[in-house]
């Protein structure tokens, strides 16, 4: 269960105890599911683990009201398991859905560019799953009717009641969404009358999660600020984008009366990438705060540096590590080596030199 009573940071104030006015909230960057990964939480003829992966990052989950995730593979739900090779098929056992689930994870978006990868089966098994483990998920629906009633996903947590929206901007690779079942596309229009939809409703803060920009570009589009004046304009008040697999800045943007947050990349969270500036990314945390009026604002947020630690030996295995916990006490990590601590600084140095944003203390 999670703790009720956190100590928090308030702008400008010193620390306080948590309470009814106040939710916090994380988001992580990727998950993705190549081969080896697969491999490597293979532990029989059926059996798969991937809680290994997540024990160093767990703690800084389950910190949070609300831990929240794109989850960047399908869950057919039987074999054949695949990744990246031959083709970017991602279709993952369920064990890795277990896995999320006990490192904390409340919510997963399936809105992206693999959710077709499982075909219908995938869509649908993914949903079975997710809705088995009490995971809150969007994004992705076995047909129209489960749209209609579930959309958009609605949260009520602690006195707070939040609205996501979740889209993928860059298609489904080219595989076709087999009827019945609906996947969250760009359809400005739709898009349109979902936040009129969501407005009616009434929620106290509406957030926007979005596959979208270019894949491996340190920089945001000129589609991605298009899109994000469009659902600012129309009333979103929060943006956390997924699919570069890198970090993109983090803005603040007024509009209007109004302060709103734009993470364009939070990068990976876990996965195989070895490309420049893939091995890690961030995981972005928020407060949120009610005024006297009942007003709900974002009262603090920063980053959280992750990155990907592949240990080679006896076993290829995948560990996602916390930079700023690592470097305050490196021997709660005595799996990283010196080679591995250069690299995991090198990365963090990078990030941290790119964003100017503050990084959450």
């Amino acid at each position: 269960m999670r703790k009720t009573i956190l100590l928090i940071f308030i702008l400008f104030s010193s620390k306080n105890i948590l309470a009814q006015d106040s939710l916090s909230l994380i988001f992580t960057g990727d998950i993705m599911g190549h081969e080896s990964q697969l491999l490597s939480a293979k532990k029989g003829r059926i059996e798969f683990d991937y809680k290994p992966c997540f024990q160093y990052i767990k703690p800084l989950l389950l910190e949070a009201d609300l831990t929240i995730g794109n989850l960047e593979v399908t869950l057919p739900g039987r074999k054949p398991y695949t990744g990246f090779m031959p083709v970017p098929i991602f279709r993952s056992p369920d064990a890795y859905a277990d896995a999320l689930k006990d490192a904390g994870f409340d919510i997963l978006f399936n809105a992206n560019n693999h959710a077709n990868d499982g075909m219908r089966r995938g869509v649908r098994h993914t949903i079975d799953k997710l809705d088995q483990l009490q995971i809150h998920h969007s994004g992705t629906f076995k047909n129209k009717k489960e749209r209609e009633d579930k959309y958009p996903l609605i949260v009520e947590k602690s006195g707070f009641t939040l609205a996501f929206l979740n889209y993928t901007f860059v298609g489904t690779n080219g595989i076709p969404t087999i009827k019945p079942s609906v996947i969250n596309k760009s359809d400005t229009n739709q898009i349109k009358i979902d936040i009129e939809k969501t407005k009616r409703i009434k929620p106290d803060f509406i957030i926007a999660f979005l596959h979208w920009g270019k894949e491996h570009s340190l920089e945001i589009s000129a589609k991605q600020k298009e899109q994000t004046a469009f659902l600012l304009k129309n009333g979103v008040d929060m943006i956390v984008g997924m699919h570069p697999h890198v970090v993109q800045p983090i803005e603040i943007i007024e509009y209007q009366t109004s302060k709103h947050l734009i993470a364009y990349s939070l990068g990976n969270f876990i996965s195989n990438h070895t490309m420049p500036n893939a091995d890690g990314g961030i995981m972005l945390k928020v407060l949120l705060k009610k005024d006297s009026n009942q007003k709900v604002e974002i009262a603090k947020a920063g980053y959280l540096p992750v990155w990907r630690y592949i240990e080679k030996k006896p076993k290829k295995s995948y560990f996602v590590i916390p930079i700023a916990d690592y470097e305050q006490n490196p021997s709660n990590f005595p799996i990283l080596n010196l080679t591995d601590d250069a690299a995991l600084k090198s990365f963090a140095e990078i990030v941290r030199i790119r964003l100017n944003f503050p990084e959450w203390k």
